[in-house]
Order: C-alpha cells, then structure tokens, then sequence
C-alpha cells in the first residue's frame, strides 16, 4: 500500500473514494439551497452587497457540485471501483442534484412550475423503463439525446440563477440584464426539446421490453430468422416454415400466443437454436456472402450503420462485413477488444460485470454491443464472446461456447451457442450466426 493509500480514512475505504464523492455531491446540496435561498447576507454588514451577489455565488456552488460527477465517473475507472452502488448513488445524486435546482427556481419565480414538472417527469420516466429493461436482460444505452439534454438543462439552470441579478454595488446594467434573460430562456427552450426528444427515443429503444396495447401485432414484431435457410438435409435446427406460404420464417410453437423460433430441448431462451441438445454448427455451408449482402440490403434500405465488437473471431467479423462491395455506406468499423482489459477500456463493459459473470456471459456481449453501438455511433451492433479453444481455462465455459449480442434502435440482447469443431470451425460458425442473428431484428 502506497503512502497516499495509507492516508485515506478506512471508512472512506470501505464506501471507495468515487462512491464518497458521489455522497459528499448529495450532502452539498442543501448548502446550494441554502445558499440560494436563505437570507444568510443578513448575517453579515455588507447585506446589501451580498444580497446583490447571493445568486452568482449559489451558481458557483451549484457549478462545484455538478463538476464532483466528472471526478467520480473518473476515480472509479481509475481506481476500479466500479460497483452496483456506484451505479445507484451516482445517477441519484444528479437527479436530486437537478430537482433541487428546479424546484428552487420555481419557488423564488424565476421559473414556470411546467418546465420543472417536464424535467423532473422524464427522469421518473426514464428511470422506470431502465428498470423494465433491466429485467428483461436488456441494455439501454445512454443516447446522445441524454447526454445533450443534460448538458443544456445544467447551463440553463446555471442562467436561470443569476438571470435577473445584473445589479451589483447599486449600479444596474440594462443591456447585460436583456441579453442573459434571452441567453437562459432560449437554453431552457432547448433543454426541455431535448428533454422530449430524449424521452421519446427512450421508449423508441425500450419497445422490445415492453408490452402493452401500442405494441405493434406479435406477427409484425417478430423478424424472419434469415432469408436464405439451409437446405432440409442439414442436421440443424432451424425456423421452419408456415403452411401455405412460399418463404421460410419463425413458426410458432405450441400455445404460444405470439411468433418466434422455437428453441431447442433443453435451451430456456428463444433463438433459432442449432441440433437437439443445443450443439452443432451453423450454416457452415450456407454462401456467408449471401447473407452478408440480404443484410446489407436491410440496412440500407432503414439507413442503419453497424459497428462490430469483437473477441474470439479477432477481425474475422469485420472482414467479412467488409467483403461485400459498397461495406462503406453502412458499415461503421469493428472493435477487436480480445484482452479482458480492453473490453472495459474501448467498449466500457463494468469491471464488476466481467468480475461476476465473466467475459463470455449475457452481460457481458450485451455491454459490448452497447458500447460498439456508442463508440461508432452505429445504429445497431453486434458482440461476439466465446471459448474456440483448443483448451479452456477451469474457470471458462466449454470450448464451444459463444455468445452474441445484438444491439439495434429497439434495444439489445443476447443468445448463447454452442458449436462443434475445431478452433476454426467455431470462429467462422460465430460469423455466420451473428450475421443471421441481426438479420433478424433488422
């Protein structure tokens, strides 16, 4: 333990100095309220001074306080202190942090109660539909929309404070006063758009997890698995087709209210799955390229780009992608993170989620997806996570084992495989199945 370490007060230790940050953000805002809205300059000789510079100085204060969510977010990667937590105190902190202000502002006038209620309203809102999505298995990823949101609703409120306060030491500045009220009325315009927007494509990336009478018809919702199936001699499984119609698809299974590919024996999740018993490998004879340019034609035709996440086939997906003629229009580029580190580093995947699931888990292919998805800002993605072996370590799954996760504007999820074979022959059978399995929600 270094001298530094050593000096850290073990309370401080044990919350981890990120998450005490995080705390001491949510313990200063009070001071901001008081602050910006007690009559403390009474305390003083100079009142009237200070009556003049109470909101500037609450506007630093509330400036100090937003900045402690840079330092943390930054403490933790550094310190490696990502926690469950962690991942609940710090959006806590600025959600109060941001109600507080809001409210304060409607409470001395300067704001109209309805802007604060669509603030306030859409963090509830959001909040909800993480914690739907959450127990779907499913990851929201934080969009450009909320993070624009944030940053112009910080600044407004910041105008807002001061708007109004031009008079310092008696003498009254006319045009600054005019050019602010304009400055913080039009950031406030703006913040709140984004506010809607933001919540909007929220729902837009949340329509997978949620279910009520908006959702579009079970049989509009469900995607073919792929246009060009394997041939019936193959001893894979896969979605067979429905009567009376002349191309393949997803047959429902028994007493299920609702289209999709039925699994195999034994699989608990839904996927066009391969032989009974869940191992086989995949459309190895099936032409990659074909697929490859049904999928292209897909994305083209919605003006979607895709990005790649890539750890046991090591570029193979991307080259593939980039095989076919005119890659460029949709294809974004493929981040090969095949050390553990280097899923955290460029994808952002949590170093709790590797240290509790593993690298080849649900989780963790959901979080490189998502992190593909923001780091190319793709439209949709795929993560590819698997043993090829020849040898796998006792804590790893089976060679063998491969998950994938797809990432698209409804939201992102993951299938487990298995494949047969050599080294090789689970590397090529993981391109032919991620490719098929984003065909099937494109």
């Amino acid at each position: 333990m270094s001298q530094t370490e050593s000096r850290i007060p073990r309370s401080i230790e044990r919350v981890g100095v990120a998450n005490s940050v995080t705390l001491l953000r949510i313990l200063l805002i009070p001071v901001f309220l008081v602050v910006l809205l007690s009559n403390w300059p009474l305390m003083f000789r100079q009142s009237t001074i200070l009556f003049e510079l109470r909101p500037w100085v609450a506007a630093v204060v509330f400036i100090l306080i937003s900045a402690t969510d840079a330092v943390d977010g930054y403490l933790a990667r550094r310190r490696d202190e990502v926690s469950t937590f962690g991942k609940f105190i710090d959006p806590l902190a600025d959600k109060l942090l941001v109600t507080a202000a809001l409210i304060a502002l409607v409470q001395t006038g300067t704001l109209p109660g309805w802007i604060a209620l669509i603030i306030i309203a859409r963090e509830f809102v959001i909040s909800g539909l993480r914690m739907i999505a959450s127990a779907e298995g499913v990851v929201i990823a934080a969009s450009i929309w909320g993070k624009l949101k944030t940053t112009f609703q910080d600044i407004a409120i910041v105008a807002f404070i001061v708007k109004g306060y031009t008079t310092v030491l008696g003498i009254h500045a006319t045009w600054p006063a005019v050019v602010l009220n304009v400055f913080a009325w039009t950031l406030m315009a703006v913040a709140v758009v984004l506010t809607v927007v933001s919540m909007v494509d929220y729902f837009r990336h949340a329509r997978a997890v949620l279910r009520g009478p908006w959702s579009a018809p079970p049989d509009a919702q469900t995607p073919c698995c792929h246009t060009h199936p394997p041939a019936d001699d193959t001893p894979h499984r896969h979605c067979e087709p429905a009567e009376a119609t002349p191309h393949r698809h997803c047959e429902p299974a028994e007493a299920t209210p609702h289209r999709h590919c039925e699994p195999a024996v034994a699989t608990p999740h839904r996927h066009c799955e391969p032989a009974v018993g869940g191992r086989g490998n995949p459309a190895l004879d099936l032409d990659l390229t074909r697929d490859i340019e049904a999928l292209a034609a897909a994305l083209t035709a919605r003006g979607w780009t895709l990005a790649c996440a890539e750890s046991l086939t090591g570029g193979m997906l991307g080259a593939a992608c980039t095989s076919v003629a005119g890659s460029s229009a949709w294809f974004a580029g493929s981040a090969v993170t095949y050390q553990t580190a280097e899923k955290t580093r460029v994808l952002g995947v949590d170093a709790d989620t590797i240290a509790r699931h593993g690298v080849v888990s649900r989780a963790c292919v959901a979080q490189m997806a998502a992190g593909a998805q923001a780091l190319y800002a793709a439209d949709c993605a795929i993560a590819v996570s698997g043993v090829a072996g020849p040898a796998t370590d006792a804590d790893e799954a089976p060679v063998g084992t491969v998950w994938i996760a797809h990432a698209t504007p409804d939201g992102t999820d993951a299938r487990e495989y298995r494949f047969d074979g050599g080294r090789e022959a689970i590397r090529t059978a993981t391109v032919h199945a991620a490719i098929r399995q984003l065909f099937c929600y494109v």
